[in-house]
């Protein structure tokens, strides 16, 4: 019987190296921590949809007592609720042989399934809820953990969000993220090395009286006075762009300490999207081949 999942748009979602599938109404609604140990929900219209939750240090002997948290939480959640609510274990929502697991299902005035895993690759103990109003909850439930992935692949983690999707080497760590409506600004640190993918919305409005380069430079403002830079004119994808290479003055790098001394960014508009990119990076030298893979890989309309 046709559990309609195969006809409804999904889309990406991936974050701190958590990646899997999601119905495309979904969209991130709620995010703390780090790669170590944090929390992510992702919600539509009405409510919270997915809860993702992951913790380091954990072992294959973790994953019964986390669920018996997670369950324990969930009855004194269910002990409030005026309506009937069941819980069900071993509920067989999954069948991955790579990741001791156990899954549940709480039934109600609606229907969440959930599993907790210990992934070895990575040494996470993991936790996903999936809260769906409608009958075929399993089935939705299954397609988004069938392609899951919970730990960098080919040294790279992927981040998907609100339609954004780039890769960035798997040594950087989330420092700092943005995320303004019409404008997703993330940056990465590894020691001294900084890595900033950015997303600009309505880039005709923005675009409109100035060129690329005269807004590139007033967004990053102060940030790359200290550079003895050259911008230049060039084509990405087939898309206006710029290019951004500079090192940091000599009277500045005795005034700074741990400072990237070295700078480049591609910036360009994706008229398709209406949208504007950057992808800059910053260290003490250049990032030579790396920078030019992790550029290309910042989607945008055709990719």
């Amino acid at each position: 019987m046709p559990d309609g999942t195969a006809t409804q748009p999904w889309q990406p979602f991936g974050w701190q190296a958590m990646r899997l599938e999601v119905p495309e109404e979904w969209s991130l609604s709620h995010a703390e921590g780090d790669g170590k140990s944090g929390i992510v929900r992702l919600s539509d219209s009405r409510d919270v949809r997915l809860t993702l939750q992951w913790q380091a240090n954990g072992s294959a002997d973790g994953v019964p007592v986390a669920l018996e948290k997670h369950i324990a939480q969930i009855k004194r959640e269910i002990s409030r609720s005026p309506s009937g609510w069941q819980v069900k274990r071993e509920t067989n929502l999954v069948n991955w042989r790579d990741r001791p697991h156990e899954s549940y299902a709480c039934r109600g005035e609606s229907e969440v399934n959930g599993i907790v895993w210990f992934c070895p690759a990575c040494k996470r103990i993991c936790h996903a809820a999936i809260s769906t109003g409608a009958e075929d909850g399993a089935a939705v439930a299954r397609r988004c953990l069938k392609g899951l992935c919970d730990h960098p692949t080919d040294g790279a983690t992927t981040w998907s969000f609100y339609g954004h999707t780039f890769s960035i080497p798997e040594r950087f760590r989330l420092e700092r993220p943005t995320l303004r409506t019409g404008c997703l600004e993330m940056v990465f640190r590894h020691r001294e090395s900084l890595i900033e993918v950015v997303r600009v919305s309505l880039a005709e409005e923005v675009l409109r009286g100035v060129t690329l380069i005269e807004w590139f430079k007033t967004f990053y403002g102060r940030r790359i006075e200290d550079f003895r830079r050259e911008i230049t004119e060039s084509k990405h994808r087939g898309h206006e762009a710029l290019e951004c290479e500079g090192e940091m003055l000599w009277h500045r790098r005795a005034s700074v300490l741990f400072r990237p001394y070295y700078m480049r960014a591609i910036a360009w508009r994706c008229s398709e999207e209406d949208k504007l990119y950057i992808f800059r990076w910053s260290a003490i030298k250049s990032p030579a081949n790396e920078f030019e893979k992790f550029a290309g890989k910042v989607q945008c309309h055709e990719t």
